[in-house]
Order: structure tokens, then C-alpha cells, then sequence
């Protein structure tokens, strides 16, 4: 896996920043880039998940907003400002952690991540550790890229309006959280992987619009259709509070797998 994953590095530079570079980048090209990198996250987030050891839970749901929370706030910087700019712990950085996390998965084994060599502290926990300050780090810079460009250009849209661009990301993580991490509610320590696409497949669909908007010049939506199931799973979740037999109207499994459906439908849909 890290030498398929490390194969693509060397293609990064072709479809991005050599085109960039000599004048050759076209909307459709950034799209298909950008697109393809939301799309894999999720994936990413399983098979980081996965080589650590996380099992369901929690942290894992850490994974996935250090994979996604820095990616669409850059888009989201890039759509306000018209530069995307990465600090000292950019896409390289994450990739080249990804990798060394998958080699000594394979080399160690898969036991070397609950040992305890720093602290007292297993050793899975440092890499989330890194992993979510590198995130806050990139996303704070972002923010705050945003907020200079917005009260200093005179061109420049105003803080409700660029705000305005990353309020739909911020319903689809608040309703992820309420949904997921809810007392109520057991699919992401029963069946992760189904949570997870259906968090990352909407997640993909709004970086696309994101893109497509802004490469466009057209009006940028509040209301995405893949994220109209959201607040009904955040219902069904914590309905189980008050039936009967404490169970959700819905059971969860089949609510996942339904939901995922909706999304990769309309997501397919939209991109094709």
C-alpha cells in the first residue's frame, strides 16, 4: 500500500503544479484534481484508521477531520483570496505521514502502535496528536489568510460572504458530530465504514461545487442536496432516546447504508 500510495507523489507535480506553473491549468483540470483528492479522503481516512488501529470510535472520526477540515478550508481560502497557500505542514507532509505510519505498520507490526514508548502514551495517540495540530495549525492560517484578504482589499468580498462559502462544511461536520458521536448512537463503533463515506462522499460533492463555483464566477449555494439527509440521521440517532425499547426509529445499519446510497447517487450524478 505505501509503495502504490507513494507511487502517485511523482504525479502531482504533471496535473498541478507544472500546468500552474507554464500557464496550462484550466478550470476543468483543477477540478478533476481537487475533486479526485476529496474524493479519496475518506478512503485515506479508513486505511489510516485502519493501520493504527483505531477500531470504530471516536478517533476515528479525528482522522477524518484531519484529513478533510485543512483540504476544504484551503479551497475555501483559495475561492476568497485566489491563492491556496500551505504552511511548513501542508498535503506533502500529511502524505509523507500517511506513508511512514504504512510502512511501520508493515515492518513493526501492527501491535507496535499500542505499545507505549513516550509518556505513557500509545504511540497511535502521538500520530492523532500531530496529526490534529497540523490541521488546527493549517486551517487557523487559512482563516486567517481569509479574514486579512476580506478587511484589507478593497475588491474583496465581504466576511459574511466568504463566511457564507464555508457554512455548508460546517452543517455537514456539526451534523457528523451530533450524529456520530451522539450517546445514542453505535454505527460508527459497529460499522464505521459506512458513516465514514457517507461524511466523505458529501464532503467530496462540496469541494466540487466549491470549485466549479468559483472557477464559474457563479453564485456559491447554502443548501446541498447530499446534505439534506444529515440532520434526519442526527433525528433518527437520538430518537432511541425516547422509544419505547430504546432502539432509533430507523435501524442505524439500514439507515447508512440508505444514506450512503442518496449520497453517491446525487454525488455521481453531479460530477458526471
Amino acid at each position: 500500500m505505501p509503495v502504490l500510495f507513494s507511487s502517485t507523489r511523482p504525479l502531482t507535480p504533471l496535473t498541478a503544479s507544472k500546468p500552474a506553473k507554464f500557464g496550462a491549468s484550466s478550470p476543468l483540470g483543477q477540478l478533476f484534481d481537487h475533486g479526485c483528492d476529496a474524493m479519496m479522503d475518506a478512503l485515506l481516512t479508513i486505511l489510516t484508521a485502519s493501520a493504527l488501529r483505531l477500531g470504530g470510535g471516536f478517533y476515528t472520526l479525528v482522522t477524518w477531520a484531519i484529513h478533510c477540515v485543512p483540504f476544504f478550508v484551503a479551497n475555501w481560502e483559495e475561492t476568497v483570496t485566489g491563492k491556496m497557500v500551505f504552511g511548513v505542514i501542508g498535503v506533502t507532509e500529511g502524505q509523507l505521514l500517511v506513508m511512514g505510519i504504512m510502512v511501520l505498520s508493515a515492518v513493526m507490526g501492527e501491535h507496535f502502535w499500542a505499545e507505549e514508548l513516550l509518556l505513557g502514551i500509545p504511540n497511535r495517540m502521538w500520530i492523532v496528536y500531530i496529526g490534529a495540530f497540523g490541521a488546527v495549525k493549517a486551517t487557523l492560517d487559512s482563516t486567517w489568510s481569509v479574514v486579512r484578504h476580506c478587511t484589507t482589499k478593497q475588491d474583496a468580498p465581504t466576511l459574511r460572504e466568504a463566511f457564507g462559502r464555508a457554512l455548508p462544511f460546517v452543517v455537514l461536520c456539526a451534523c457528523g458530530a451530533a450524529w456520530l458521536v451522539s450517546p445514542y448512537s453505535n454505527i460508527i463503533h459497529e460499522a464505521p465504514r459506512e458513516p465514514l463515506l457517507v461524511l466523505g462522499f458529501s464532503f467530496a460533492h462540496l469541494v466540487s461545487n466549491l470549485v466549479i463555483n468559483h472557477v464559474t464566477h457563479s453564485p456559491f449555494p447554502r443548501l446541498h442536496i447530499t446534505l439534506l439527509p444529515m440532520p434526519l440521521a442526527v433525528a433518527n440517532a437520538w430518537s432511541s432516546h425516547w422509544t419505547p425499547d430504546n432502539k432509533p426509529l430507523v435501524p442505524e445499519s439500514q439507515w447508512a447504508l440508505g444514506h450512503l446510497a442518496f449520497v453517491l447517487v446525487f454525488y455521481f450524478v453531479y460530477v458526471s
